[in-house]
């Protein structure tokens, strides 16, 4: 019976349990709410946090519509920064390949600069002439250009079929050397139109602020019409000093220009010749400026050529020598047989009638004495 009685004890204790487990709520477990969409975003912040990934385009900073990258300091002679036609000819004395700009300011007729033609009238088509100012008319403030055969410069740009490239602005590429016995660009292979429009550009702006007189021509000479090889033997001009300088008319291809040097050998002989120009009124000029090249072969480092103004041609009879600062050819300015221009070297400071003279000196050594080239001499200004 008691054994019965345990058993029952048993089961009364098995059947409350299983009541009160049944009937119990669910434990509530922290986070128990989380959606499964707050799961992904979570997952998502801890992706970005612990991602060793390159930015995405987003992450870059991008300029805004519009607003554009600084340019590259351009390199002078490139299509983005040409030369202007001042550089090119007193800056620049060779240069392969390299781009200058201008405005179409007319032709060359024959084979002299001084054959200048500042209209299309009766053009030809092998070259032209540029400009800073589209209304120059002033050839030593020009530079020649070489239109090469059969090329699209020489059939867009000439104006024998095209006078109404006259006055256009226009970059050209080419090489800037010896044209028309002065600095020049030969070889254009190509050009861009430098106008915004395509349309002549407008003198009277030019014309406004030209406040000059026209230029008027004092003094002008470029050896061509002389004889080759001759004895350099020019009216109203002068030559005195040593007989062992000679001064004679030289050629290089069809260019002809006055060349002296020393033709004798004497040890430790000193040498020294004049070259004078006939005499110059400075009082009947404004602004009178002096413009001349020169070149050299054979340096020595003894002989010299420089410029001076003179009261007379006899130096002799001259007290004071006044040596204008105008560079010539040596070894450091250019190289051997090639020109340098002077630029314009201005003679403003002096008044009434003087003289240019070309000192040509030195001292003889067991060396061939450099001889020095002249070509292309001006003086001129404004009435």
């Amino acid at each position: 019976m008691r054994h019965i009685m345990r058993i029952g004890l048993y089961l009364i204790i098995y059947i409350a349990t299983a009541i009160a487990f049944s009937g119990c709520e669910r434990l509530e477990i922290p986070g128990d709410d989380i959606t499964i969409s707050d799961i992904q975003e979570e997952e998502k912040e801890d992706k970005d946090e612990d991602t060793t990934s390159q930015p995405s385009d987003k992450d870059i900073e991008k300029p805004t519509e519009g607003e554009e990258t600084p340019p590259t300091s351009a390199i002078a002679g490139s299509e983005e920064a040409p030369y202007t036609v001042e550089e090119a000819c007193t800056e620049i004395y060779e240069a392969n390949d390299v781009w200058v700009q201008g405005y179409i300011v007319g032709w060359i007729k024959g084979s002299s600069y001084s054959g200048a033609q500042f209209s299309a009238e009766e053009a030809g088509n092998t070259n032209l002439l540029i400009a800073d100012s589209p209304t120059e008319k002033d050839v030593m403030n020009c530079m020649p250009v070489q239109l090469p055969g059969n090329s699209t410069t020489r059939e867009d740009l000439n104006l024998q079929t095209h006078p109404e490239n006259l006055g256009r602005k226009v970059k050209l590429a080419g090489d800037i050397t010896y044209y028309f016995k002065t600095t020049g660009l030969k070889n254009a292979n190509a050009y861009k139109w430098a106008d915004a429009t395509g349309e002549q550009p407008s003198d009277d702006k030019e014309e406004e602020n030209d406040t000059s007189g026209p230029t008027t021509i004092e003094l002008e000479e470029d050896f061509s019409t002389y004889p080759d090889k001759s004895h350099l033997n020019i009216d109203g001009w002068n030559i005195t000093g040593s007989h062992s300088c000679t001064w004679s008319i030289g050629t290089k291809g069809y260019e002809k220009f006055a060349s002296v040097s020393y033709t004798y050998f004497n040890e430790n002989e000193s040498y020294e010749t004049w070259l004078f120009t006939p005499p110059i009124d400075l009082d009947k000029i404004e602004n009178p400026r002096l413009t001349f090249d020169t070149a050299y072969l054979n340096w020595d480092g003894t002989s010299t050529l420089g410029v001076y103004l003179l009261e007379t041609n006899d130096p002799g009879k001259n007290m004071i020598l006044t040596r204008l600062d105008a560079p010539t050819a040596n070894q450091e300015t250019i190289s051997e047989g090639n020109w340098l221009h002077a630029g314009e070297i201005s003679l403003s400071a002096y008044r009434g009638v003087k003289y240019i003279g070309f000192r040509y000196r030195g001292k003889a050594t067991q060396k061939t004495a450099t001889t020095f080239r002249l070509d292309n001499l001006r003086v001129s200004g404004s009435l």
